[in-house]
């Protein structure tokens, strides 16, 4: 009925859960808490939307359905994080932290966790910002990438006060670009000197 808009998204919520703790035990259940999942997504309610669809996909490990409820939870994820600007980003942190394992693998993944980072640097938020670069940088990312990662970190440690963690993540920019024999290298270099003489 909600999507003939015979009823509004709230009373669609009201009616799947009041279904969802009457009817347990087989597929029909997981299907519910997809269902409304989605509605909690919709109706910009993302932590609460992102927990009912995860209990929906692990009460049919392994089935299509279980499958069908994964994908959808990491499509809406990205889309969430790399498209909704009208999440603000204390929200979008939020969402990402408890539920980062939906994070694609690969560049896409990067990126998104990229242009979260600098949402939170731009909303004040360093702590946060500085923490999601610093596990690229340990975990994700190797070669140049890692590189111009730990050159932006170390400017976010840098406005954050944090002089000591930025000095740590330039030296491991720096031991990339010292060894590239280019006119860019060599400029991302003299600005590095900059931020160490600053830290």
């Amino acid at each position: 009925e909600f999507n003939t808009d015979k009823i509004t998204a709230d009373e669609a919520i009201d009616r799947l859960e009041g279904l969802r703790y009457a009817w347990r035990g087989d597929g029909l259940e997981a299907q519910i808490n997809a269902e409304l999942g989605e509605l909690y997504l919709r109706t910009n309610q993302f932590l609460k939307g992102f927990t009912i669809l995860r209990d929906a996909a692990a009460m049919t490990p392994g089935t299509d359905t279980g499958r069908e409820i994964a994908q959808m939870m990491s499509d809406k994820f990205y889309s969430l994080l790399m498209d909704n600007l009208e999440i603000s980003p204390v929200d979008a942190v939020t969402v990402y932290e408890e539920f980062k394992e939906l994070t694609p693998t690969g560049d896409e993944g990067n990126l998104l966790i990229q242009r979260l980072a600098e949402r939170l640097v731009e909303a004040d938020l360093l702590d946060r910002a500085s923490a999601i670069l610093q596990h690229q940088i340990d975990f994700r990312l190797a070669g140049e990438e890692k590189a111009r990662i730990a050159h932006r970190l170390a400017a976010v440690y840098l406005l954050d006060g944090r002089a000591g963690n930025a000095m740590q993540v330039l030296d491991v920019a720096e031991a990339y670009y010292s060894k590239q024999n280019t006119d860019e290298s060599r400029a991302i270099m003299r600005d590095m000197k900059l931020l160490r003489a600053r830290a």
